[in-house]
């Protein structure tokens, strides 16, 4: 499991350094890859970051499904096929494919923020966007009585 939220730079070629806490849990499951893929919050593109251990696990929950429904056809097509493994380099850094830095918006300047399974790395300027909205909606007792916190 994961916490926080960090800022990182991208470098010219594209790389950039995983969170400290995600580099552990690779070392402890001597892993020296993760997988990274497209996907979508709140209508807002951001990559998702997962060790291995955490890829085959959400693999697996999708195999799950039937394979035949259309839907479950397009959200592989689109999480999946998008996927990109990405070895680490000497320095922790990985190669993020242009196509994922197009799709979701990266420019230099990201953040990465941790999730229960892995981490979603994000284009700075959306995540303060975002944030601001989840600040107002979290402030709001009736909203975490929805959630049951």
């Amino acid at each position: 499991m994961y916490g926080g939220r960090t800022d990182y730079a991208v470098d010219d070629k594209g790389r950039v350094s995983l969170p400290s806490a995600l580099r552990e849990t690779l070392e402890q499951q001597q892993y020296d890859r993760v997988w990274v893929t497209n996907n979508y919050f709140w209508g807002e593109p951001f990559l998702a970051v997962y060790s291995p251990r955490e890829w085959e696990r959400t693999v697996g929950r999708i195999r799950q499904r039937p394979s035949f429904d259309p839907e479950i056809q397009l959200f592989q097509f689109f999480f999946i096929g998008g996927a990109q493994e990405a070895v680490l380099d000497r320095q922790g850094r990985v190669l993020i494919a242009q196509r994922l830095r197009t799709f979701a918006k990266l420019e230099r300047e990201v953040t990465f923020s941790a999730m229960a399974d892995g981490f979603q790395l994000w284009n700075r300027e959306i995540v303060e966007k975002l944030l601001t909205t989840a600040r107002e909606r979290f402030s709001d007792p009736e909203f975490q009585r929805k959630l049951g916190i």
